[in-house]
C-alpha cells in the first residue's frame, strides 16, 4: 500500500478514488530516503523485496552506504507530520508515559482539519503531475545514486 493510502487509513482520512494512485513516494527518517525510494520503486513494479520491518539490517547497511545526500523534506510532509503528530496526541503521550519518552517529539507544530490536509495531499499530487519532467530528473538521478552504491558495495567485497 502506497504510503500516502496508508497515512490516510491510520489518520481516519478519505483520500478521493482518483488521487491514491498519483502519490506513491515514500518517506522513512530513520533509513536513507533514496534507498527507501529504490526499494518502494521495486516493490510497486513488482521485483521480489523483503517485506515491512524485513531485513533492516540491510537497509541500513545500504543506508550507510550512501554518500550522495539528498534532503528531500517539504513542507507538505512536514505539515502531514504536524497532521499525525495531532492526531495521535493522546495516545502518543500515553506511549511515552509508558516507556518514559520524551513527549516533546510528538509535539505538532501546527493543526491543520481534516479538510486542509486533504486539499493539501490533491495540491501536492497535482503539482507532481504538473511537473513530470522534474520527477524524472529525479528518477534518473535516483537510478544512478543506486548503480554507484551497487559498484561501491561490490568493490568492498
Amino acid at each position: 500500500m502506497p504510503l500516502i493510502q496508508d497515512f490516510c487509513t491510520k489518520a481516519d482520512l478519505t483520500l478521493h478514488s482518483r488521487m491514491k494512485d498519483t502519490s506513491i513516494k515514500t518517506a522513512n527518517l530513520s533509513f536513507d530516503h533514496d534507498v527507501i525510494e529504490a526499494i518502494n520503486n521495486a516493490v510497486n513494479l513488482g521485483f521480489e523485496m523483503m517485506g515491512p520491518h524485513e531485513s533492516n539490517d540491510i537497509i541500513n547497511l545500504l543506508s550507510s552506504k550512501m554518500t550522495t545526500t539528498t534532503n528531500k523534506s517539504s513542507t507538505f510532509l512536514f505539515d502531514i507530520k504536524s497532521y499525525v503528530d495531532a492526531y495521535f496526541w493522546e495516545s502518543n503521550q500515553n506511549l511515552c508515559k509508558q516507556y518514559s519518552l520524551n513527549q516533546t517529539y510528538f509535539v505538532p507544530s501546527r493543526s491543520f482539519s481534516k479538510q486542509e490536509i486533504l486539499d493539501m495531499i490533491v495540491h501536492e499530487a497535482q503539482k507532481r503531475s504538473l511537473h513530470k519532467s522534474t520527477i524524472i530528473e529525479n528518477y534518473r538521478i535516483l537510478s544512478a545514486m543506486m548503480i554507484e552504491l551497487c559498484i561501491k558495495i561490490a568493490n568492498s567485497n
